[in-house]
């Protein structure tokens, strides 16, 4: 009980409220006064149990866990003088009630509170606008599989809506991508993340669990998108090179890998359109675990190898790709460390383990 007053106490403070009493929490918007519920009927179950293979002696525990079953109601909400808070779209009533239905998770509420700060006045915006503010949203994957989604929930839902909530600076993925789908930049308000307050609020509920893509979600994605038409015939060593968890002897592993057919890929280099002709190419592919493996749901059929170092072992990208149904294999890796938190450290990949497995990967019929 404690810790949950500390966290409402927290709430407050990054409300603005100071010192004052914690806000009151609603569970669901059920509890809301003047809102207006749209139930939505979509595919909804999870995709078959995800699996992935190696060549060392031992499976990483993370790879026996289970889809989870959605906890929560698939419905779109209306609410007149309702705020928008955080780069997550936190929703709060007009009477500053935080609507527990709009986080994923309780470690969800922990993160956006823990280090409170107060917000400034919400700014004013005409109209009614439906926001696609989530979780992690300035992160590819986490873009593509729970924010654009919320679209389809949209659509299902017939609500209409004056413009699209979207963060302010989009990157270039997340512009692209919009323009992929006909939305003109012109319907889109950005949001900076602290606090907004439309006439009407439009809050949609992700399609999938984060983390836990359905196949219908995947589908949606690769529809909607533009699914590549390419014979997946080529094969890509993926790099991170400029971001975190790299493989630190990342020349040696393409030395490697380069006299096996193997291309040389830096997905950022290219345009949102250009990665998908790309990935919908490929048969095979290599590299550190991160959201450069995104687009390989638009390959027709492809087998990855992903690397890990031990404290970053996310099950994100493994469980997109199965419920794409990929074939997915991995490799445990040693940490390099820098400077920072343990999980962006990046590895040291054992070249000879990358060829067995890339072998076994060639060597399976299909």
């Amino acid at each position: 009980m404690y810790k949950a007053k500390r966290g409402l106490d927290a709430a407050g403070a990054r409300l603005g409220l100071g010192g004052g009493p914690a806000p009151s929490v609603v569970a669901s918007f059920d509890e809301v006064d003047g809102v207006e519920l749209f139930d939505v009927t979509l595919p909804r179950e999870p995709a078959p149990p995800p699996t992935s293979r190696t060549v060392q002696p031992v499976l990483h525990p993370m790879f026996t866990r289970t889809y989870s079953e959605p906890a929560y109601p698939l419905r779109v909400a209306t609410l007149p003088g309702a705020r928008l808070a955080t780069t997550s779209g936190l929703v709060f009533t007009p009477g500053g009630d935080l609507v527990m239905e709009t986080l994923w998770d309780h470690d969800h509420f922990v993160r956006e509170f823990a280090r409170p700060k107060p917000l400034p006045a919400p700014t004013r915006v005409a109209g009614r606008h439906a926001s696609l503010m989530s979780l992690w949203c300035n992160n590819y994957f986490h873009w593509i599989f729970n924010s654009l989604p919320r679209l389809a929930v949209l659509a299902a839902s017939g609500v209409d809506y004056d413009g699209l909530i979207v963060p302010d600076g989009l990157a270039r993925f997340q512009r692209e991508s919009l323009e992929v789908l006909g939305i003109p930049a012109s319907k889109l308000v950005p949001f900076t993340g602290e606090h907004l307050q439309p006439d009407e609020l439009v809050w949609v509920a992700p399609l999938a669990p984060i983390n836990e893509p359905s196949a219908f979600l995947l589908d949606w994605v690769r529809s909607s998108l533009g699914r590549g038409e390419s014979a997946p015939e080529r094969m890509f060593y993926v790099s991170r090179r400029g971001g975190t968890r790299k493989a630190a002897n990342e020349a040696e592993v393409f030395a490697a890998l380069e006299p096996l057919g193997f291309e040389f890929l830096l997905p950022e280099s290219l345009s949102f359109e250009e990665q998908i002709r790309t990935f919908a190419s490929a048969r095979l592919l290599v590299g550190p675990h991160g959201s450069n493996f995104v687009n390989a749901i638009f390959s027709r059929h492809l087998s990855v190898l992903e690397f890990f170092q031990p404290a970053h072992v996310n099950w994100g990208v493994y469980t997109m790709l199965c419920a794409a149904g990929q074939d997915h294999w991995n490799i445990m890796c040693d940490p390099v460390k820098h400077f920072g938190p343990r999980k962006f450290d990046d590895m040291y990949v054992p070249v000879d383990l990358v060829l067995e497995s890339v072998q076994r990967m060639l060597d399976q019929p299909g």
